[in-house]
């Protein structure tokens, strides 16, 4: 999804056979902000996917569960391309917002703003 310069990617429950399929199309994959796939669980976001993808903003959808979701591996991943990294089941509800130049995130926890560059993010999580 993309208004004017700014690109959201919805993955929802995508695996990695699904990632796969869209990086072999060769579709324009790079975003800016990527809802990472599966509550962020190790059989989702491969790194030839996330390589495709580079997205500055990576928000994973998560509470506490059973399955140790977000996987450890996972974040590694999204930290190896550069993702700053916002989880739910740190920071409650969080809210992305664009006006097509910029986009900017809010959090139910700190009612924080983001704009851009991933830059300071690490005081959200």
């Amino acid at each position: 999804m993309d208004y004017r310069d700014i690109e959201f990617l919805l993955t929802g429950d995508i695996d990695r056979v699904g990632e796969q399929t869209l990086v072999d199309e060769a579709l324009p994959l790079d975003c800016e902000v990527l809802k990472v796939a599966h509550h962020g669980s190790r059989s989702s976001s491969s790194r030839e996917f996330l390589s495709a993808v580079r997205p500055q903003l990576a928000v994973i959808m998560c509470g506490r569960n059973q399955y140790g979701h977000p996987h450890y591996e996972t974040l590694d991943r999204l930290g190896d391309v550069g993702a700053a990294v916002v989880r739910t089941d740190r920071v409650g509800t969080v809210t992305v917002r664009t006006d097509g130049r910029c986009y900017w995130m809010e959090t139910m926890r700190s009612r924080a703003v983001y704009a851009g560059e991933p830059e300071g993010m690490d005081a959200l999580q």
